[in-house]
């Protein structure tokens, strides 16, 4: 797998992401993530894609993971979820799908370029 869950703190999650990245990894890792116990006390989410290569996911990929996380978000509410983009145009415009797909649930979801300016952002104080 070339996802890996390192929980930091009882809050924090930081998912790494490694070489390539397939679309039924992403959806599958979600719903491993729901079904974890520790999910009811985590406030945010780091998905760190700096280390990935290539990504085999489509744009119904990202649809579903933003289904999944829609439904995760009615049993954990509160929680900031920052991506670290690969630097490539197409780590940008999954990540700005994903945005726009999730914009209309309580999570606030948005990307970086460098995983300082996420861990800062999630100090700021939520909307």
């Amino acid at each position: 797998m070339t996802i890996k869950l390192e929980w930091e703190t009882k809050q924090l999650l930081v998912m790494q992401y490694t070489g390539v990245v397939q679309g039924q990894e992403l959806l599958d890792i979600s719903l491993k993530l729901s079904g974890d116990p520790r999910f009811d006390d985590l406030r945010f989410i780091l998905s760190n894609w700096a280390n990935v290569k290539k990504t085999k996911v489509s744009t119904k990929d990202v649809k579903n993971l933003a289904a999944y996380v829609s439904a995760m978000a009615k049993t954990n509410g509160n929680i900031k979820n920052a991506t670290v983009v690969s630097n490539t145009e197409e780590g940008e415009a999954l990540a700005t799908f994903y945005e726009h797909l999730t914009q209309d649930i309580s999570w606030q979801v948005t990307h970086f370029k460098e995983e300082e300016a996420a861990r800062a952002w999630f100090k700021k104080p939520s909307l």
